[in-house]
């Protein structure tokens, strides 16, 4: 009677062990999947917004155009 307990025991405790380190692999290789795709998202988002920066200074540089003044007739003393 105790080996027969002493046997459920030890399949359980493999059984648990199996599951764990199943569980255990399958999560490290996920958690690197997710790392690396977080990491070329926050790459591309910095692309992104550096772009978006440069092109808001490249138009910041740009000469503003003056706006041509008419006077009238008058103000130039020709009636």
């Amino acid at each position: 009677m105790l080996a027969a307990a002493i046997s459920v025991a030890m399949n359980n405790t493999a059984s648990g062990l199996f599951v764990a380190i199943t569980l255990l692999l399958s999560h490290m290789f996920l958690e690197s999947k997710t790392t690396s795709l977080i990491d070329s998202l926050e790459i591309a988002s910095v692309k992104f917004l550096n772009s978006i920066t440069e092109r808001q200074t490249d138009k910041s540089h740009e000469p503003v155009p003056t706006p041509s003044v008419r006077t009238p007739a008058a103000a130039r003393g020709s009636i």
